[in-house]
């Protein structure tokens, strides 16, 4: 795929393949992505992501949440993927997003 330097981000990522005796490795990858599918690719994250929250949440006592963060990655395809628990920072590149409730 060809793209246009100043249309485009280079992204370095992982992708699955197959080890030595058919385990699942992750490989490094350098991929080009367009910046017309990163935004695709974010605005449905973060549209998935307003509809998780949108909901109201009943005080829990004297508080009320008042933030969210949720960390990202984007995957080999530039799909943003949600950032489960036990993957650290330190072995991964994420993008934070904080959400906070309007005033």
């Amino acid at each position: 795929m060809q793209t246009d330097e100043s249309t485009s981000f280079i992204v370095v990522t992982t992708e699955s393949t197959d080890g030595m005796r058919g385990e699942p490795v992750r490989k490094v990858v350098e991929k080009a992505m367009s910046v017309e599918t990163l935004k695709s690719s974010l605005d449905r994250f973060l549209g998935s992501l307003r509809d998780l929250v949108e909901h109201q949440t009943p005080r829990q006592g004297a508080f009320v949440l008042d933030e969210i963060t949720f960390s990202a990655e984007i995957g080999a395809e530039g799909e943003f993927k949600l950032l489960g628990s036990g993957v650290t920072v330190s072995s991964t590149s994420s993008i934070d997003f904080v959400m906070r409730r309007r005033a």
